[in-house]
């Protein structure tokens, strides 16, 4: 049994359960006041000992995405607080799959380390967007961050709307007023108030809070909101957005491409987006209460046949059995044969899409990619019969194409793997020709490497060689020194641990000329530094004589 003597006062910030275990009685000995107030927010600095790597990967209009990690915490999630033109707008735990991340640090049976925040559209007002993301509670840029996005077109004001205070609500008990509360009974107390009560007991409260008296009540926890496949009318293009679970509050969606956000569920594709062969995959957001979720749908799996069977004989002529025959026309480009298919999508380094070309005479050859990434430019990897080489992926919203240096082709069957590369970026292929070989060489070309200035152990640095001339197609760039051993065009790494000029010997070669020499440096400074040499005086007791030694 609990007596409460007054005066007493108790505040409640919600959402607050209070679950009452049998059996209690409760005695109330008027006055007693209840004031329920707002919300209150808990700032939770990270630990002492935190050292977090991340980078921020896409930023635009409609959304934020990249990873976070710390180092020294490596099997679980962080946060991170997202900021629109310098005021914070979010904090978002990066509990989303980024396999690349982990086997990038070695970590085994845990990968959730991506983050990925849609924009509200208030914030989108017709101006350019500068966004910026942190270690929560912390001061420090992650790699890339800020980045600036092109203007947002939209009617919003650029900043979130006013927050409406509730006032409190204050409930007043008159004697006589015992309340006796029965198991199993959950008590939720939020603005406006609802007092639930078990009978016998007499309760008088002011406006505008609400009270029933009702037999015991049990609270069930509602299912976290998860999206269903979308519901495809293949013939019409009618698409139906499908949830489960949630609250009660309002669900929006928003795909790229299919509509902006909204909160009907029931959308339609454009003629191009239904008909066309070659249409990326979709991805659906779902936005209920400030908590954002992603789905990845394909129409044409959606819509799917049975699969297709491709020949590709010289010079460029692709049988299709059943359905249909297709004959493919040779790109701009002279080619021995091209392949065409329905896109295949990489969004990190392990993700490898393989695929053969034949060609009937061993040689150096050039492969002309067909190919769309629409979020960033994307250094990816080109692996042909199992040797890999760095290819770079420039930014486009429709597909194009992107011809390689020279690769040595076997004749027959060859296997070519493309994937994306360490900095992560999605990209799509949708087609690969084999070019004729070239003409001898001129080797009219010269090549150059960036120059980096670094703070002490700065992670994420990138260098590139530079090729200028005529003849830079087919190049292939090595790396070394300072223990750095890479075949690309450019090299991701963390800055040396101490201050000083870092070289590093980067050798340009193309089948039929001289290599030729370059070198990229990086400028290291922040490390401290080291205390300078002073005169040191060497006394031998055996001679009785003094000796000044100067370094």
């Amino acid at each position: 049994t609990v007596t409460v003597t007054p005066p007493v006062t108790v505040t409640v910030t919600p959402p607050v359960t209070v679950t009452v275990t049998p059996p209690v009685t409760v005695t109330v000995t008027p006055p007693m006041t209840v004031t329920v107030t707002q919300p209150v927010t808990v700032t939770v600095a990270p630990p002492a000992n935190s050292s977090f790597l991340g980078f921020l990967d896409h930023a635009d209009c409609e959304v934020v995405s990249g990873w976070i990690i710390d180092r020294n915490n490596t099997t679980q999630s962080q946060r991170v607080d997202i900021f629109v033109n310098g005021t914070k707008a979010a904090t978002v735990l990066a509990n989303q799959t980024r396999q690349d991340v982990a086997n990038a640090f070695g970590v085994q049976g845990y990968n959730a380390y991506g983050y990925n925040w849609v924009i509200p559209v208030y914030y989108r007002a017709n101006a350019a967007l500068t966004l910026s993301v942190r270690p929560a509670s912390t001061s420090t840029e992650l790699s890339q961050s800020p980045k600036r996005t092109a203007l947002c077109p939209g009617t919003g004001t650029g900043t979130p709307p006013p927050t409406t205070t509730t006032p409190p609500v204050t409930t007043t008990v008159t004697p006589p007023a015992t309340v006796t509360v029965t198991p199993p009974t959950t008590v939720t107390v939020t603005p406006p108030a609802t007092v639930t009560v078990t009978p016998p007991a007499t309760v008088t409260v002011t406006p505008p809070a609400t009270v029933t008296v009702t037999p015991p009540v049990t609270t069930t926890t509602a299912a976290p909101l998860t999206m269903l496949p979308p519901t495809y009318n293949c013939a019409t293009g009618a698409i139906t957005f499908n949830t489960s679970g949630g609250n009660s509050t309002t669900i929006r969606f928003q795909s790229p491409g299919i509509t902006d956000w909204t909160t009907n569920p029931n959308q339609f594709l454009d003629a191009g987006s239904r008909l066309t062969a070659d249409t990326p995959p979709f991805t659906i957001y779902i936005e209920q209460a400030g908590r954002t979720i992603t789905y990845t749908w394909s129409r044409q799996v959606a819509c799917s046949t049975p699969p297709v069977v491709v020949t590709v004989t010289q010079p460029a002529t692709v049988t299709v059995t059943p359905p249909t025959t297709t004959t493919v026309a040779p790109p701009a480009t002279t080619t021995s044969n091209c392949t065409g298919f329905e896109p295949l999508c990489s969004g990190n380094i392990q993700e490898v899409r393989s695929l053969t070309v034949n060609v009937a005479a061993a040689g150096s050859y050039p492969l002309i990619i067909g190919y769309r990434s629409h979020e960033i430019a994307v250094d990816g990897i080109l692996r042909v019969n199992g040797i890999q080489q760095g290819l770079i992926f420039d930014k486009i919203s429709t597909f194009g194409t992107v011809t390689t240096s020279l690769v040595p082709l076997k004749a027959g069957e060859n296997v070519i793997g493309l994937s994306s590369g360490a900095g992560g970026g999605y990209v799509c292929i949708n087609s690969i020709c084999v070019g004729s070989p070239p003409p001898p060489p001129s080797c009219s070309f010269s090549i150059s490497g960036d120059t980096f200035n670094a703070t002490c152990n700065q992670p994420g640095i990138r260098l590139a060689a530079t090729c200028t001339g005529t003849d830079c197609d087919g190049t292939v760039y090595n790396w070394s020194g300072n223990g750095l051993t890479h075949t690309g065009q450019a090299v991701y790494f963390d800055a040396p641990s101490s201050n000083g000029t870092f070289t590093y010997t980067i050798t340009a070669s193309r089948p039929g000329c001289v290599g030729k020499t370059t070198t990229a440096t990086i400028n290291v400074s922040g490390c401290g530094t080291t205390p300078a040499a002073s005169n040191c005086t060497i006394t031998d007791y055996s001679a009785e004589t003094n000796i000044t030694y100067k370094p």
